[in-house]
């Protein structure tokens, strides 16, 4: 499940079958992305990671909180580092997994990787509010999209060339307010 059906976004912005599924699924990804980073789920980011004799060492810029025999799924490394790991050991800013693959050297990342407990990955698909802030999010960024020459109308015909700046995500806190991550507030 995802928090935006394309469906239901085809029918908000009433395109019809003007745009294909790909299109709407890019914007509804992007909106999807822009609401999970101020959703509070136990996750780490991951600085770097280091792979040897088959186990596989992520070091988390954060102190992380998870616990040995959590299921992890990690995201924005390299093919060799992503996917869903089990920790075997773990400590403040690091954590390992078993990994059956090639010695590798330290890689590190930036922007950083995430490590996400795998139990936490659909949380908050079913909320209503959490749901609605992200459809919200997505009619903005395809209108963005669609506007001629990049900018937005109001009703009363002026221009709101910074629609998808921090205004975006103020206009949809108070929906995701209840599951906000406190340090996503911050700033």
């Amino acid at each position: 499940m995802s928090k935006i059906d394309i469906d239901e976004l085809r029918t908000t912005l009433g395109v019809g079958t003007l745009y294909p599924d790909s299109t709407l699924q890019q914007v509804a990804d992007a909106a999807e992305n822009l609401v999970d980073g101020l959703l509070d789920y136990n996750r780490c980011s991951i600085a770097s990671a280091q792979l040897s004799n088959n186990v596989v060492t992520y070091w988390t810029a954060d102190r992380n909180s998870l616990s040995i025999g959590d299921s992890v799924t990690v995201s924005g490394t390299d093919s060799t580092f992503n996917g869903t790991v089990t920790v075997v050991n773990r400590d403040d800013f690091y954590f390992t997994a078993a990994k059956t693959a090639a010695n590798t050297d330290l890689k590190r990342y930036k922007p950083f990787g995430q490590a996400l407990l795998a139990s936490q990955a659909l949380i908050y698909d079913s909320v209503p509010s959490v749901r609605e802030a992200a459809l919200a999010v997505a009619v903005e960024i395809f209108q963005q999209r669609t506007a001629p020459g990049g900018t937005i109308q109001a009703i009363d015909f002026t221009p709101g060339p910074h629609r998808l700046g921090q205004a975006l995500l103020s206009r949809v806190r108070g929906l995701l307010a209840p599951y906000m991550d406190m340090g996503g507030m911050v700033g």
